[in-house]
């Protein structure tokens, strides 16, 4: 039974997307073959690397509603539309997903001994449940000279033993903590 604040892991694989049957479609091919967790994770990396373009510039010419412009027209976006697009891509593999929000960077200040985060480090991320983790972040921007995002080159297997829930371990620093994790060279985050 969900606790209250924490509707639990069925929730987020919620659908209610007008984009339904396309996105199922498109689920199914980037998921085709790939049974397990790490599998399907990496083939959504290797789907967005290889098909889309970070970009803070978005057109929209079609004139259609932006997720959809983003996923099969324009193919171009910044990091809230890989955010959105691979959480409700990975909500139609079944998996649980939300999208998170914050910063990544940012800037030392020792006379203060924490960091200082502007407009520009915000950045937009998606989190997986994983069944005795819990939240862990995914984060499916491509790596780009323009791009703000925790990608990078992926290690060459994803370990799911080695990851810590995103949303756990009284976070006392939080700043230290969050630099830590966006100066890490992957887009999978281990141990926050």
């Amino acid at each position: 039974k969900p606790e209250p604040g924490n509707p639990g892991p069925a929730y987020f694989t919620r659908l209610e997307s007008p984009l339904g049957a396309r996105l199922t479609e498109t689920a199914d091919r980037i998921g085709a073959g790939r049974t397990d967790l790490s599998g399907r994770l990496e083939s959504l990396r290797q789907f967005f690397e290889t098909n889309f373009i970070y970009t803070t510039t978005v057109v929209n010419d079609s004139n259609s509603p932006p997720l959809e412009n983003f996923l099969f027209v324009e193919k171009r976006g910044y990091c809230d539309f890989f955010a959105s697009a691979s959480a409700l891509l990975l909500r139609h593999m079944g998996i649980p997903s939300r999208v998170a929000c914050g910063y990544m960077g940012g800037e030392p200040d020792p006379a203060t001994d924490s960091w200082i985060f502007q407009e520009f480090h915000a950045h937009s991320w998606t989190e997986v449940y994983v069944e005795g983790r819990g939240w862990v972040i995914c984060d499916f921007t491509p790596p780009s000279s323009d791009s703000p995002s925790l990608a990078g080159n992926p290690p060459p297997s994803l370990n799911l033993a080695a990851f810590q829930d995103a949303g756990t371990g009284g976070l006392k620093r939080e700043s230290k903590r969050s630099h830590q994790a966006a100066s890490h060279p992957s887009a999978w985050v281990p141990a926050i």
